[in-house]
């Protein structure tokens, strides 16, 4: 008697903690997919997976040790069940996990740039739907970063990123980009030449309506009130306070280039800008500055670094 009811509680206990590993591992898996399907916010998933995995683990332990035991003593098939939904669960708690160390590894920012100073712009994504703005950030304290900006946490963080320079010129480079962004599975959106910024452009007009029109589009770092000049525009104009170096002149009227991508999560489909600017040099090289935004999220758990870091290391190897 005594014997049997034991034997009925260890069958139920195997069939309820397997059930339970079952549907909290399925709903785990499958909320990636409903995020990108647009079915529920990324926000209430993210709020499930911290409350769903303690469990999710304790049942998945239960369906795995007492499946093990049960195959080997009986009964085979609840034990079977129970190991089958020990996979699921494990499976379905591998992502939480994982999320929860990148977390815990990588600082709470989401812009990542190899220049600091300009960082190259994204033009092509800025009205696509996002939680945040296209416009760099650095400034700006980064959260939890114990009074870092973002900047400083991205410097402290990935020490290592800074431009890349190759002795490739300008369009042979940008044959390369577009070969490492289709590698990467990224999507390009935006593609084409960053108009020189000409002294013209940075200094004061004296008659406006005595002045001719200047070329479009703006340059990188331009604003409307600070037109920007196709290659070889402007004129000789006197060196005054305030003008740019001679030097600075001769490196902004050098051709520039910029090629703008996304990048989609395959699970949860979150995209992120991947913006690749070119620059000219004198020596007939190139150098390459890159900026990687995601458009959702406080922590991007150091995809964007990544990415750059992939996209160097296939540059280099062409």
């Amino acid at each position: 008697m005594g014997a049997n009811l034991i034997f009925g509680f260890f069958r139920a206990l195997l069939a309820l903690s397997g059930l339970a590993a079952i549907l909290i591992g399925a709903a785990i898996i499958t909320a990636g997919p409903a995020v990108k399907a647009g079915l529920v916010d990324y926000t209430k998933v993210f709020q499930f997976f911290g409350a769903a995995t303690a469990p999710l683990l304790a049942v998945t332990l239960v369906s795995l040790l007492g499946g093990v035991f049960a195959v080997i003593n009986g009964p085979r098939r609840i034990g079977a069940f129970s190991l089958i939904a020990a996979v699921i669960g494990a499976a379905g708690a591998y992502g939480p996990i994982s999320m929860k160390s990148a977390v815990d590894k990588y600082p709470f920012i989401h812009d990542i740039t190899t220049d600091f100073a300009e960082p190259p712009q994204i033009v092509a994504g800025a009205g696509e739907k996002r939680d945040n703005p296209a416009e760099y950030v650095g400034d700006e304290p980064a959260f939890n970063g114990d009074g870092k900006t973002v900047a400083e946490a991205q410097q402290e963080a990935y020490a290592s990123l800074a431009p890349l320079e190759v002795a490739s010129d300008l369009e042979t480079t940008a044959q390369l980009v577009r070969k490492a962004i289709a590698a990467m599975d990224m999507a390009i959106i935006g593609d084409g030449p960053i108009a020189a910024q000409s002294p013209v452009a940075q200094m004061p007009v004296s008659d406006p309506q005595t002045e001719p029109a200047l070329a479009e589009p703006l340059a990188e770092g331009a604003s409307e009130e600070e037109p920007a000049l196709e290659e070889g525009g402007g004129e000789d104009i006197p060196s005054q306070e305030g003008a740019p170096a001679a030097s600075d002149m001769v490196a902004a009227a050098l051709p520039a280039w910029r090629i703008e991508a996304v990048a989609t999560s395959s699970w949860f489909g979150f995209k992120d800008d991947f913006v690749v600017r070119l620059q000219s040099t004198e020596e007939g090289g190139t150098v390459i500055n890159v900026r990687s935004k995601s458009r959702v999220g406080l922590s991007d758990l150091g995809v964007n670094a990544a990415r750059i870091e992939e996209f160097f290391a296939l540059i280099k190897a062409s």
